[in-house]
């Protein structure tokens, strides 16, 4: 039997006849004669028909033969003939790189991270160690910075929404800083707005040295100022939510600041919103706000008159169930003691008398029926009046009207009380 050489491998079996052989190799077997073209040579056309072949002078003789071009196999002799052997099948690449198969030959490309071609020699790191290492910690700290940075926004955003953001872009006469207009303004934070001011609740309580009753109107009358202009004066109308003293800063000149609007809300006029949440300290707080949840701008009127009830005496705020600290200082104006109440530090009479003047402006900031309350253009009116006549004692009003003693002033802890003759 006939056969290429590199395809059959004898057997035993081979030797029991023809069957076996037949059933073994049931196409038959390739045998491969060495031949050649003798009519033509390799300076002619050809019949090397495959593109991946060329042309050889035999071997023996005269004449020519086809063979495939270096690693491809096939018949040279017809057109797509000779074929890419894929080298990858029988080839091993160097340590840290795998064989890629090309169209004649192969490569051994380094894994990803490793320099060099796998053919030249082994494949060596791109990145000593060290340098990952160093890479490595960067990466990290520019993930946490940048996780840091998300997180601040977030919180930013929240803040903004939470304390009436939305609500502010919509009102013409207020402006929203950026983080850029901040940085620019207080000289790339150097520079801390507000510094040089220090605290009402400080001022009032915690100074040995008296207070003179001017500095205490000069209070009284700016920090009206400041609420009357967000009640009346905005284009929208702008409720503080939470004035007390310690929201009035004062620098040492007592020129004064109102504070802190992160309880405000930004409202049509005449609009009322009822709040889930009681906000801000309740030694100030109105009891309609404690009960019905309602904020209004008579809700800042009646906060105001607890500040001006610690202008006269020099005593902080306490809260209490039957808020003690307001029924007090009412009865006592009721029963003509208001003196009790003044700050013992103020031993002029005509000075007495301008607290009590006070005092009548505080009560009717404290009435318990809202509607009943001055708005605060009127607390500020009634106050600059005051200023004006320091020494008038209670002798007129605003109209010029002989005003009401004390007497005729309702006791206000009650809703259906009379004035008192």
């Amino acid at each position: 039997m006939l056969v290429e050489s590199s395809f059959y491998n004898f057997s035993r079996q081979d030797m029991f006849g023809h069957d076996v052989l037949s059933t073994r190799y049931p196409r038959g077997v390739p045998i491969v004669l060495d031949f050649a073209i003798l009519n033509g040579s390799c300076s002619r056309p050809t019949a090397c028909a495959s593109d991946n072949s060329y042309c050889a002078n035999a071997t023996s003789g005269t004449g020519y033969v086809c063979k495939c071009v270096h690693n491809y196999d096939g018949n040279p002799y017809i057109s797509n003939g000779c074929q890419d052997i894929n080298e990858c099948d029988f080839t091993t690449c160097p340590r840290g790189s795998y064989c890629k198969n090309t169209p004649g030959g192969y490569e051994c490309p380094c894994k990803r991270g490793k320099g060099r071609d796998g053919k030249e020699g082994p494949c060596t790191d791109k990145f000593p160690l060290p340098a990952m290492i160093a890479v490595g910690l960067a990466s990290l700290i520019v993930i946490t910075v940048l996780m840091v940075m998300a997180y601040q926004l977030l919180k930013l955003k929240r803040f903004y929404e939470k304390n009436g953001g939305p609500i502010l872009e919509a009102v013409q006469n207020i402006r929203i800083y950026t983080p850029k207009d901040l940085k620019r303004i207080t000289n790339n934070y150097k520079d801390i707005v507000g510094e040089g001011y220090f605290v009402g609740n400080d001022v009032l309580f915690k100074q040995r040295d008296g207070i003179p009753v001017e500095k205490r109107l000069r209070v009284a009358i700016g920090s009206a100022e400041g609420l009357s202009y967000m009640h009346s004066s905005a284009t929208s109308t702008i409720r503080h939510g939470d004035v007390k003293s310690a929201n009035i800063l004062l620098d040492e000149n007592f020129t004064l600041k109102v504070s802190d609007f992160g309880t405000s809300r930004i409202l049509a006029r005449d609009i009322s919103e009822r709040a889930n949440l009681v906000i801000g300290d309740r030694a100030y707080i109105d009891p309609v706000y404690m009960e019905e949840g309602i904020l209004t701008q008579e809700s800042d009127v009646y906060s105001f008159g607890i500040v001006l009830i610690e202008l006269i005496t020099r005593r902080s705020a306490r809260y209490d169930e039957d808020r003690t600290y307001v029924t007090n200082f009412v009865r006592a104006c009721q029963e003509n003691r208001t003196r009790e109440f003044v700050d013992n530090d103020i031993t002029e009479v005509d000075d007495t008398e301008v607290l009590k003047m006070v005092s009548m402006v505080a009560l009717e900031c404290l009435k318990s029926k809202p509607r009943d309350r001055p708005d605060m253009r009127q607390v500020e009116q009634r106050l600059q009046s005051i200023g004006q006549f320091p020494h008038h004692g209670l002798e007129t009003n605003l109209q010029g009207i002989p005003s009401r003693t004390l007497e005729d002033i309702p006791f206000l802890a009650g809703e259906n009380e009379a004035p008192a003759n």
